[in-house]
């Protein structure tokens, strides 16, 4: 099946499908209506599209025992900040792909990226459990947080918070230097 990376060979089928039909498109035609295919306005959005999947074929190491999820995880790219990580210090950079000018950002800033750890709360019943964080935003058009959930055996959600509720010391947006966040819970 073809995805949007096969966009020029399917610009270049276009075009040979209609001249067999005797019909005539330039390519550059054709690549604007492979583009309107995939719902996006321009060959320019799908060709940063397909530029930016390209960067994220080699992601970056994540920390041990984390992974990449969210709803959009493909619109990030995530991964340690080899240039600004140390030996005992490790720093993650959560980064948008697409521009917050992009004519598309609106649907992209409706999913997220995230960088998430699973561990079982068993050992922390009846204790105070923190998570803490130093985050630093630039240009961050929606919002930027740390979040904690606890779940129980069904599984169900009972406790859980990502600072977007919180009237201070809540999620980051725009451009702030680092900014200490926490969330702590006590484990039913």
């Amino acid at each position: 099946m073809r995805t949007f990376r096969h966009a020029k060979l399917m610009a270049s089928t276009l075009r040979t499908l209609l001249a067999e039909r005797g019909a005539s498109i330039g390519h550059a035609e054709s690549l604007e209506i492979v583009a309107r295919q995939f719902g996006l306005r321009n060959w320019n959005i799908l060709a940063a599209r397909i530029a930016a999947a390209e960067r994220q074929e080699t992601p970056a190491a994540l920390p041990k025992g984390w992974s990449i999820a969210g709803t959009t995880p493909g619109n990030y790219a995530i991964g340690l900040d080899a240039a600004q990580s140390s030996r005992t210090e490790k720093i993650v950079a959560i980064s948008c792909l697409f521009s917050s000018h992009d004519p598309d950002a609106a649907r992209i800033q409706n999913g997220f990226g995230t960088l998430m750890q699973a561990i079982d709360a068993r050992p922390f019943i009846g204790k105070r459990l923190r998570f803490s964080a130093l985050l630093k935003t630039r240009d961050v058009p929606g919002h930027a947080t740390i979040w904690m959930r606890v779940d129980d055996k069904a599984p169900d959600t009972i406790l859980f918070d990502n600072l977007m509720s919180r009237p201070a010391d809540g999620a980051l947006t725009g451009t702030s230097d680092w900014t200490a966040r926490q969330i702590v819970f006590q484990i039913p």
